[in-house]
């Protein structure tokens, strides 16, 4: 089976103390995604997925997250962009990943879907029909970490269990704000396997 990392949100606003939507004990997940996911390790996968939470001060009232958290995670801020410290994996991700912007708690509603390519040095354009079909659960398998555990990465791995792909959830590179995965994975009631990331080879 081909490996996808799916990373959900790991972007400063939930993972900084002074960010927008602090997710507790977030800032711990930067030194251990340094030691798990290096460059190196990365360019193991044979494709990889970022999610970006989006929002807009003109739509954001009208999501649902608008009735739980203050706003969040708005283009162009600094808070919007990714939590990692490593400027090789930063600029991995940013060269050669698909991204994929949220407005909501899942990627399955109205994601906007880019792939990242430094060899023609543009981002091109592509939908979430396109990016599974490309991506089939009989050649592919997922891996997922990320922040809210028990909100977006929740719904992130909802969304691939219920469309019959195997995953994996790193549990060292995933917090909630109240709930660990293994709690969540008990909730939900989905078949998916739960490992720290250095067992991963």
């Amino acid at each position: 089976m081909r490996k996808l990392l799916v990373i959900v949100d790991f972007q400063n606003d939930f993972v900084l103390q002074n960010g927008a939507l602090f997710v507790p004990n977030a800032n711990k997940l930067i030194e251990q995604a340094s030691k798990s996911l290096t460059k190196n390790k990365l360019k193991e996968y044979d494709d990889i997925l970022v999610q970006f939470d989006t929002h807009t001060e003109v739509d954001y009232p009208s999501t649902e997250e608008s009735k739980q958290f203050p706003i969040h995670c708005i283009p162009g801020t600094f808070g919007w962009n990714l939590a990692f410290k490593d400027l090789d994996v930063l600029d991995y991700l940013h060269s050669y990943a698909y991204h994929a912007f949220k407005p909501q708690f899942d990627i399955w509603r109205g994601a906007s879907y880019v792939k990242q390519d430094i060899m023609v040095g543009v981002s091109i354009p592509t939908t979430e029909t396109q990016f599974l079909a490309n991506h089939s659960n009989n050649e592919w398998e997922v891996h997922v970490f990320g922040i809210a555990g028990d909100v977006c990465v929740k719904e992130t791995i909802i969304g691939w269990v219920m469309r019959g792909y195997k995953v994996t959830a790193f549990r060292n590179l995933i917090v909630g704000f109240e709930k660990d995965i293994d709690t969540i994975r008990e909730e939900i009631g989905l078949d998916f396997n739960i490992v720290n990331s250095e067992t991963i080879t």
